[in-house]
């Protein structure tokens, strides 16, 4: 018999379960399902699809967004199963302005691409500073 502890930071709760189970079959997808099953509802799961695929950056950062994306893709790891479909969801929920220039770029990291879109974030707001700046020299 072997003990399995589940714990959920969601939740913040800590339960003992235990099953009658081989220990070859413990694994990260079993502990998961098993977690899933027992703690999270599928309505909750429901819910948390429809936010994921209905994300979109919005008015927030691209930090923010990326800091949401991540959050999210969590209950929806079918949605996002490889690195390369991640970039392609995440690159579709930016704002349009982002997501033409680092569209073009073709990045299939994550990391890379979430670097790249807050440099272009950066580099936008600065130009907006400077044509706004602009017109209120040209008022004057």
């Amino acid at each position: 018999m072997l003990k399995v502890c589940y714990f959920s930071s969601e939740r913040l709760c800590v339960s003992m379960v235990e099953y009658f189970i081989l220990r070859e079959r413990v694994t990260w997808e079993f502990f998961q399902t098993e977690f899933r099953k027992k703690y999270i509802s599928q309505w909750f799961l429901d819910q948390k699809h429809k936010e994921f695929l209905e994300l979109n950056q919005g008015r927030m950062t691209v930090t923010e967004y990326e800091r949401e994306f991540v959050r999210l893709s969590k209950y929806t790891r079918e949605y996002v199963s490889t690195e390369e479909i991640m970039c392609k969801r995440f690159i579709d929920g930016l704002n349009e302005d982002i997501k033409l220039l680092v569209g073009i770029l073709d990045l299939k990291e994550f990391g890379v691409l979430v670097e790249w879109a807050c440099k272009v974030e950066d580099f936008s707001q600065e130009k907006k500073k400077v044509d706004s700046e602009a017109r209120v020299q040209r008022k004057d």
